[in-house]
């Protein structure tokens, strides 16, 4: 079968109606990703060195945590066996069709113990420093992990008076898949057509498709007026959210409802935003097709080793 017949059939087994998946695959420097996805672990290899972005020096990140080669996720030196053990398991929530764009295009799964401050000192007098769950950095193509949070006490001079740490393992699944589609938003973004034409170099986000879905469910929002208690994270200021409405909110719930897609979103950001979810579901569907049809499998090891699957 040709490549674009194994698409189809991808797009087929997937519930996918196919006028939906060729108009996506016009949107989207589809024959790049068809053969970049679809390419041998081996060359699969070559691109990823290719695509990293150097992070050796500068504010970020600590030493330890710099770039090491082919490394795709980095775990911190503090980890006893069971973190490690937890946060493998925490990563192998996250789909292997995202993983295998993330692995190809650069992206680095970044574990620290103690915080955002261990991994990224300059965040140690920072007010998230120690309470944020996770972050994307897209100048660095990297997501920044705490396994531990921390409840934090300051002087009235802003100095720390005490961190008791804690640990929040049964939010973390969720967390890796939010932050990874901060990720996906980008990278997958690069692949989008500005007006069917350039490479837009931006992200889903910032596709028609996307800002017209998500304005139409903030209308029906602002209409309903609903209860945004447990949302307010993903909801617009004007309406007693706690994002502007603009990219921030745009970006929050993409990433929100592709951890959704991806089965790991404890919101359920979807019932308020459905048109919105229906558009992240389809960029979900489609980069699977896209990875199912190139025809390779390819285990994506810590270190950075793309490693073929043998089929039985």
């Amino acid at each position: 079968m040709t490549l674009t017949k194994l698409f189809y059939a991808a797009v087929a087994g997937l519930g996918m109606a196919s006028a939906q998946a060729t108009d996506l695959a016009a949107s989207f420097d589809h024959h790049a990703l068809v053969q970049r996805l679809g390419a041998s672990c081996t060359v699969q290899e070559m691109q990823r060195r290719a695509a990293i972005i150097p992070v050796t020096s500068g504010l970020d990140p600590a030493p330890e945590y710099r770039t090491k080669g082919l490394t795709f996720v980095m775990q911190s030196a503090h980890f006893d066996a069971k973190m490690h053990a937890r946060a493998d398991k925490i990563y192998a929530t996250i789909p292997h069709h995202t993983k295998a764009l993330t692995y190809n295009d650069g992206g680095v799964f970044v574990w620290s113990r103690y915080g955002l401050a261990e991994s990224l000192p300059s965040r140690k007098h920072a007010a998230n420093g120690y309470t944020t769950p996770g972050l994307y950095l897209e100048y660095e193509r990297r997501l920044y992990f705490p396994f531990m949070l921390a409840d934090v006490r300051k002087n009235k001079n802003g100095t720390y008076r005490s961190i008791g740490f804690f640990e929040e393992p049964a939010r973390g699944v969720r967390i890796a898949n939010h932050e990874t589609g901060h990720m996906i938003d980008d990278i997958l973004g690069n692949y989008s057509f500005k007006n069917g034409a350039a490479r837009a170099d931006g992200r889903l986000t910032d596709r028609r498709d996307y800002r017209n879905a998500i304005a139409e469910d903030l209308r029906h929002i602002r209409s309903t007026k609903p209860d945004v208690v447990a949302l307010d994270y993903y909801m617009p200021i004007r309406i007693g959210g706690k994002q502007d409405e603009g990219q921030r909110l745009r970006r929050e719930v993409f990433a929100e409802l592709w951890a959704e897609a991806s089965g790991q979103g404890g919101s359920n950001l979807s019932r308020h935003y459905p048109r919105t979810y229906a558009t992240v579901k389809s960029y979900f569907d489609y980069l699977k097709a896209v990875t199912v049809a190139g025809g390779v499998l390819c285990d994506y090891h810590k270190d950075g080793r793309a490693v073929p699957v043998l089929k039985r």
